[in-house]
């Protein structure tokens, strides 16, 4: 091969690479303008339904209760959904998780969570947690497929992360 036909190749494969990131990059933008208006669509709903969950999963740590509320726009197909899961902890403390996903036909395309830990340990991992926690995880994800595994190494609040999706599925199931 000569050296002009291999800087022609060479060229050819940089413009090829840069169509595929440009296209790449245009999908990306059309799902998330796509996803932001869907979004905007649930902020928008003003129909409340607020229910209690009784939740108990088996954790060593002790148990966990639990209550959601949803907003939903059943034509659209979307739902944001909030859980509150209270779990025991170290030292007779306990604490609540409270969890907001927002679902577009049963897919995480949102979510957030906050906590007010009891005691310091629980905020080291609670901290532990949201700094490890990646919304890429699950966004995208049908919310009854979603398990996760000790995040930053904290276990009851990973535990309470998936109780709390799980009562979502299960409220959403019906």
């Amino acid at each position: 091969m000569t050296k002009e036909q291999k800087i022609l190749l060479l060229l050819v494969l940089a413009v090829s690479a840069a169509g595929a990131t440009l296209y790449v990059s245009n999908q990306k933008d059309k799902v998330l303008s796509s996803v932001s208006a869907e979004t905007e669509m649930v902020a928008d709903t003003h129909n409340q339904i607020t229910q209690p969950v009784q939740s108990s999963p088996k954790e060593e740590a002790g148990t966990a209760q639990g209550s959601a509320s949803a907003t939903e726009n059943q034509s659209a197909g979307n739902q944001k959904i909030t859980q509150q899961i209270t779990y025991s902890v170290p030292e007779n403390h306990s604490n609540t998780l409270s969890v907001t996903v927002t679902l577009l036909d049963g897919v995480i395309v949102d979510v957030s969570f906050s906590e007010q830990p009891t005691n310091k340990e629980s905020k080291e991992y609670y901290e532990k947690f949201s700094r490890t926690f990646s919304n890429a995880t699950v966004v995208g994800q049908p919310i009854g497929a979603v398990s996760l595994s000790r995040i930053g190494g904290a276990s009851l609040t990973t535990k309470a992360f998936n109780e709390a999706l799980r009562s979502i599925a299960q409220d959403i199931r019906g």
